[in-house]
């Protein structure tokens, strides 16, 4: 077995900061190093986030020779594996180090050379990593040095999670794919008999989807069977479900989001649908137990979210919407999950101060008020890595910029989500804002509603007063004009908060005026001239003839031609549009 290495460098961290480290549930121990958090609300905290000091994963060669970037990170039997690219001299390696979950300690004194064998022209791409439950398969992409070509394959190697040490002599060439000019970003995911890996690969006219499984016990031929997904396709991320379904996740043009389900061995996608018609880049996806959430970055830094189940109808949207998790992000999120909630981690600039973040995610949804909790200071703009063994026990890995030496390296830390609220006063927050404008005469009055929250940001009960739909009022009277209160309240056994809407029903609309009969008339002279009148109607006050005026009269004893004008001002100060009226009046017998 490996030498034990401490995760935490006594030269950077104190003692105390390698017991925080410990990723249990001890709320005395705080962040080491300058984090810069988000702001706190007065009325409630999220949970008792506690995260560790920032440590370097990859302290194993001098500091001036390397730079590191692309961190991934497997879970699995109480062990972390953080894979990460290294530029050393011109090339690039795929290098890996253990991490054990219970208390941060590194178990290799030097780094698994995933693969060591890469050329000249340092090629080597993102890795990603699954668990079987006895070994770690990482998976990448690199250009194979004997393709004299240059294109690239996907190729894949397993670390035993119990020493790491590498299970095959030398790498396993998954991607088979002929006349291919890139063949890039590989996902993976261990569906209980295979490794189910997808990746993207360029073939005339454009990209395409593709996939393969590798058996346990490495491929039982050369070349492994490669499968077509979905032509159009990049960007894909996979997730296992409960039992063997998993799901996959990628983009389309135009920034089409879509998810495809798959079960153990069948070299296609079973059924598949949109979670987002355009707009979309770099989707993520994670399962808690029940539910998958699916996110994804759109333009202006909005990170969007939906969630999606696999139940009697395969693979059908959780909800008819997506919804906003974050705005402001400038890196792609990536999403975890524990059986408590969703992390929806990236990078982004608060207060002027860019930062690693991560948000909470509930699993109705619900995003609670002040959910972002920075983890890091850091300008890196790259996507984090984020694993969740537990509420207690999670790792995020990123890539931090050391300005003094012009390198980067692949930075860790410790994060437990412990259940302890730190505040007991609940949170009313108003859908919507808090004086709300309605029209008068616009139908029945509709209540936004409000959303309440407790100390660890779980959602409570809402308590509405004249809504409309409560017997403690009959609601705005949407036919009156006026103002009308509109209260909500909720509380535990820790507290009690209440907030209050404004509603003002104005009239904004003038009144109507429709003349009865036609505009131009004769009369015969010698009879009474009887006016036929014009019929008001207000959206707000209904029927206003009565309050009619008009300007004008016609003497049916006397030829000639006579103008009627009919005007209307409701209580309201709204004009309606005059309407005249025309009579000629005719063969007067004198």
């Amino acid at each position: 077995m490996k030498t034990m290495t401490p995760l935490v460098n006594s030269t950077r961290l104190s003692l105390t900061a390698a017991l925080c480290f410990l990723l249990s549930a001890i709320s005395a121990c705080g962040p080491t190093d300058s984090v810069d958090s988000a702001p706190a609300s007065p009325a409630v905290a999220q949970r008792a986030l506690t995260v560790s000091g920032e440590v370097s994963i990859g302290m194993f060669h001098p500091l001036a020779s390397q730079d590191q970037e692309t961190p991934a990170i497997g879970v699995g039997n109480g062990i972390y594996l953080v894979a990460w690219k290294e530029h050393i001299g011109g090339t690039t390696q795929l290098l890996a180090a253990r991490v054990r979950a219970s208390d941060g300690v590194v178990l290799d004194s030097s780094p698994i050379s995933i693969d060591g064998q890469s050329d000249s022209y340092g090629r080597v791409g993102e890795p990603s990593i699954a668990f079987d439950g006895t070994h770690f398969l990482v998976v990448y992409s690199r250009l194979d040095p004997s393709n004299h070509s240059f294109n690239e394959n996907i190729f894949g190697r397993r670390v035993r999670a119990s020493d790491g040490a590498l299970v095959d002599s030398y790498p396993i060439t998954i991607s088979t794919l002929s006349k291919t000019d890139d063949t890039l970003h590989p996902s993976v995911v261990f569906n209980g008999s295979s490794f189910l890996v997808l990746w993207e690969s360029l073939i005339y006219p454009g990209w395409a989807l593709y996939g393969a499984y590798v058996p346990l016990s490495g491929p039982p031929q050369n070349p492994l069977p490669n499968f077509q997904v979905t032509p159009n396709a990049f960007n894909s991320q996979l997730a296992l479900g409960s039992g063997t379904d998993s799901l996959a996740v990628w983009s389309e043009p135009q920034g089409k989001i879509r998810v495809g389900w798959f079960i153990p061995g069948v070299p296609q996608v079973i059924l598949y649908f949109t979670v987002a018609e355009s707009g979309g880049s770099n989707p993520s996806i994670a399962y808690n137990g029940t539910t998958f959430l699916v996110v994804w970055n759109e333009a202006g830094g909005i990170v969007k979210a939906r969630r999606v189940r696999l139940s009697q109808v395969k693979g059908q949207p959780f909800s008819d919407t997506s919804f906003t998790v974050a705005q402001g992000a400038t890196s792609p999120a990536v999403v975890s999950a524990d059986s408590e909630s969703f992390r929806v981690t990236y990078h982004a600039t608060r207060n002027g101060v860019a930062q690693l973040v991560s948000t909470r995610v509930l699993p109705d949804g619900t995003v609670a008020p002040n959910a972002e909790q920075a983890l890091a200071t850091t300008p890196s703009t790259e996507r984090p890595a984020f694993a969740s063994l537990s509420t207690t026990q999670k790792l995020v890995a990123y890539k931090q910029w050391i300005p003094t030496a012009y390198y980067s390296r692949i930075m860790v830390r410790g994060v437990s989500d412990v259940q302890e609220c730190l505040m007991g006063q609940p949170a009313l927050v108003l859908n919507g804002g808090e004086t709300l404008t309605v029209e008068c005469g616009s139908g029945p009055y509709v209540d936004a509603g409000a959303q309440a929250f407790n100390g660890c940001g779980f959602p409570l009960s809402v308590t509405g007063y004249n809504t409309g739909k409560d017997s403690f009022g009959p609601g705005p009277n949407t036919s009156l004009e006026g103002t009308y209160s509109v209260s909500y309240a909720a509380w535990d056994s820790s507290g009690s908060v209440n907030a209050t809407r404004t509603v003002v029903v104005e009239d904004s609309r003038p009144p109507t005026l429709t003349l009865k009969g036609p505009a131009t008339s004769t009369h015969t002279c010698g009879s009474q001239w009887v006016d036929p009148g014009v019929e008001a109607t207000d959206a707000c006050y209904g029927n206003l003839t009565a309050q009619v005026w008009h300007t004008g009269e016609v003497n049916g004893w006397a030829e000639g031609t006579y103008t009627v004008t009919y005007t209307l001002t409701d209580s309201g100060g709204n004009s309606a549009t005059p309407v005249t009226r025309t009579v000629e009046v005719v063969d007067c017998p004198w």
